[in-house]
Parts: C-alpha cells; structure tokens; sequence
C-alpha cells in the first residue's frame, strides 16, 4: 500500500529525529563548557518528555492502521486528515471518528460486546486446562481487566505472588511491546514466575498481536517456557497461548462439566460460546504444530518491533507484513489428542469430536474470506456464507464482521461503490437479519446501477422490520 504523499510513517520518523538532533545539540553546547552534570540533566530530561510524546502516539498507531486498511484508493489530503490530524490529536477528533476508533480498537474505556467476548474467550482457554481452578495469579498491566471474569467464575484473583504460595492459574497480559514503559515479559520473567504455579497448574499469556511481525510472533512463542503450549485465536488482536506444568492430557468430562455451571453461563452470556466445540473453534493448535510454519522467519527482538511496528502500522509490503492467522491455520485440522474422553458417554465424546471438527472448518473460511475481501475478491462472499452456516457465532467472525460493517461505511461515504457493495454483501450472508445493512446494500446497489437487487433488499428490510413489529 503506497500514499501519494509523504506518508505519516515519514512524519513520525522527521518529528523523532528533529527532537533528537535538538536534544544532543543542547547537550553538545554544555558540555563544550565541561558543564556536563546540567547537560545530562537536559538530555535526560528532553529524553523523557520524548519518550512521554511517544508513548501516547504509539499508543494510536493501531488505530490509525484500520484507516489505512479501509480503502486503498483514497488519496493522501483524505489519509491525511483521518489518520494524521483526528487519530493522532484528540482534540481534533469528530463524533464519527471517535465512534469508529471505539469500534475498531479495544479501548478499555469503551470495550463493546466484541471486544468483552474475546477477553471472556481468554478467562476460559486457560480453565478449559485446569477446570478445577480455584486461584489465579495477573501478572502485567492488562491483566486487572481479566479480573472480573476470573472472579465470576469463581476464582480466588491475586496481582501479586505472596511468598510460597502457589496458584492454579498464572494468567499474563501485558500492554504490546511496541509501546514505551511496556511491561513485555521476556522468557526469564515467566521462569521466575512459574516458581509460583501449582504443580498442575496452568500458565496463561495474552498477547497483543496487532502491530507484530512474524518474527516477533516467533519470539514470543520461543520465550513461552512451557513446550506443551497450546494456541487460541479469538480474533485478530489478541492471541492467548496455555500450557500445563505437566503434560497429561485432560478429562473431556471435566472440560465439559464446566459449562454447566451457572457461573460460566452468565460469563459467557452474549459471547455466542455455549458449549465446549464452540470455545474450540478459537484452538489454532499445538507449539509443536505451529512453529514449523515460522521455521524460515528470524526471530525479532523487542527493541527491532518498536520500530518495525510503527512500518507496520501504515504499510505493509512482501518483505514486512503483520502476523496473520493464515501462517498459522492450514487446510488440515490441528490435532486435539490432548483431550480424552475420561466419564463421558462414547456418542457424546463423538459427537462433540465432530463438532468441534466441524467449528474448525468454519473458522477455516472465515480466514479465507478475510483473505479474498482483503483482495477485494468476489469469493469472499461464499467463505463468510459458508462460516456462518455452520457457526454463525464465531468469535473471529463476528470480529470481522463489526470491522466489515465500518469499512462498508467508510467506502460509502468516498464514494467507493464497488467496494461497499462487497462489503455489505458480505455481511448480508454472514447476517441475513441485519437490517441496517440490507438498507445500505440496498442504497449502494442502486447507486451501481443494479435496481432489481437494490428493491429486493429493501422489501428483505421491510420484512424484518414488519416482523419485528
């Protein structure tokens, strides 16, 4: 993706070296005059007001990345103006433009029901190894966040390890990397902290992949000190991986068990995750089946991404790209032989085996269809259908389809037909009954020229409506 301007990658990088190149010229004057305490003074001070200006533009650059990603034929003065002057100063920001921001980013200020489903989605991929859990540990700065959920389901939550004690769960969720002041844990830190899990406990780490290469997704997964680690994918954002101190499999019949307790039902009330297959169609597979497909990438440091990632923010191209679901998830199913049955019944160990075969399927074209929109390919259109046919309730469907439903909006209002047309037909399979988008299909198709079909999403509105009356 290319501007036809100085893009704001350029911007950020002039802005950090003029204040750099002031910063040392200040210095460079007092020490001139062997004042050098009051010049190490300036520069550190400068440094630190840097840093702080950093931190709160780092902060934003995710969210000025769905921008970018909106509409490829936008020219720079309409990039310019969303991305640079209302995300990167707030008090310059519209209604339009803070509403979307809050859709399209976890903002803990604003979660929204998509952004609450994958955080309840995480509590539950480190229970689902340990279902007997009566304590956990949050380690990082995003983990107080998870604390409600936790304690709904009945936990005992700890911020901090006291003395010997040992805790069921260690769940970690730090602020990304890429930010200054970023509580990012490396490999040591999760060595001393497993000094603090039970014996069979569960070691949980939320990350946020949004602005990570697959170099640094690497990283990750080589500073995870457990190998018997396991991978779910929510959405797009954030991934969490699980281990077992030990590596025996688990009880179907205790996995199971956990969502008949009235505690987890009123967690996950809203998530459209009822049962066990459900919560499994977010299992992208094994640490052993994943790193393979990164065998042929270099791991990349954290200091590399916190640069690498403001690139990544504003554009992408072969030779540096974002981390995706797609390098991960292939056409074969990953493997769940480390489940087994224990009390259940053998038809419903079965029927459970199969759906939750068939909840990987669907997430399978999910990814294919956010493959082929990126694309701006027409097949799009099938994969979400077929998805949705078998789990309309996938977490990452669903993730995708609130950011579809913006973009359908943004490419509506520039005027970029074709590509609204796409897009609301796309969430017209995924939701038959979303009225508010069959009336924009509706506007956007006879803006094409297409009137037969315009009027025959209009009476599908009118119906819905009536209906719903």
């Amino acid at each position: 993706m290319s501007l036809s301007g100085p893009t704001a990658e350029a911007l950020i990088a002039q802005s950090c070296a003029i204040i750099t190149a002031l910063s040392l010229i200040v210095a460079l004057m007092f020490l001139a005059r062997w004042r050098w305490k009051v010049a190490l003074t300036i520069f550190v001070g400068i440094a630190l007001v840097y840093a702080a200006v950093w931190h709160g533009v780092s902060e934003k650059l995710s969210r000025a990345w769905f921008f970018l990603q909106a509409d490829n034929n936008r020219t720079y003065e309409q990039y310019r103006s969303l991305v640079w002057s209302e995300a990167y100063f707030p008090g310059n920001v519209n209604k339009e433009t803070d509403a979307f921001l809050k859709i399209v980013y976890r903002d803990d200020a604003n979660p929204g029901q998509v952004a609450k489903s994958s955080d309840v989605l995480s509590v539950y991929y480190a229970l689902v190894e340990k279902p007997s859990a009566k304590s956990v540990l949050l380690l990082g700065d995003d983990a107080k966040s998870y604390r409600p959920y936790f304690e709904k389901a009945g936990l005992i939550c700890s911020e901090k390890a006291e003395g010997d004690k040992k805790y069921d769960v260690i769940f970690v969720a730090s602020r990304p990397d890429w930010m200054v002041f970023s509580d990012h844990p490396e490999r040591g830190d999760f060595e001393k902290n497993l000094k603090s899990l039970s014996p069979k406990g569960v070691l949980a780490w939320c990350i946020d992949v949004r602005l990570a290469s697959p170099g640094r997704f690497k990283s990750y997964m080589e500073a995870f000190p457990l190998e018997n680690a396991h991978l779910w994918m929510s959405d797009n954002s954030r991934w969490v991986l699980t281990a077992r101190a030990n590596a025996k499999q688990i009880k179907l019949s205790n996995a199971l068990e956990i969502f008949s307790r009235d505690n987890t039902i009123e967690n996950l009330s809203g998530t459209f995750t009822d049962t066990l297959p459900d919560l499994f169609a977010s299992y992208a597979g094994s640490k052993e089946e994943i790193m393979p497909a990164l065998e042929a990438v270099e791991a990349e440091g954290k200091f590399e991404n916190f640069f690498s990632a403001v690139r990544l923010a504003f554009q992408e191209d072969a030779s540096h790209f974002r981390m995706r679901p797609e390098f991960i998830v292939k056409e074969s199913s990953p493997k769940v032989d480390w489940i087994v049955k224990g009390e259940s019944d053998d038809e419903i160990c079965k029927l459970v085996m199969e759906r939750i075969e068939k909840n990987f399927a669907a997430r399978r074209n999910v990814i294919r269809g956010e493959i082929a929109l990126r694309k701006g390919d027409s097949t799009a259109v099938e994969s979400f259908s077929r998805a949705a046919l078998v789990n309309r309730g996938d977490s990452m469907l669903r993730s995708r389809r609130s950011i579809i439903k913006t973009q359908a909006k943004n490419f509506l209002k520039f005027g970029n037909y074709a590509a609204a047309a796409l897009s609301y037909d796309c969430l017209v399979m995924i939701d038959p009954n979303d009225v508010e988008s069959l009336v924009a299909y509706a506007k956007v198709l006879s803006k094409l020229g297409k009137g037969d079909l315009a009027e025959k999403a209009r009476e599908r509105a009118k119906e819905l409506l009536k209906n719903e009356k």
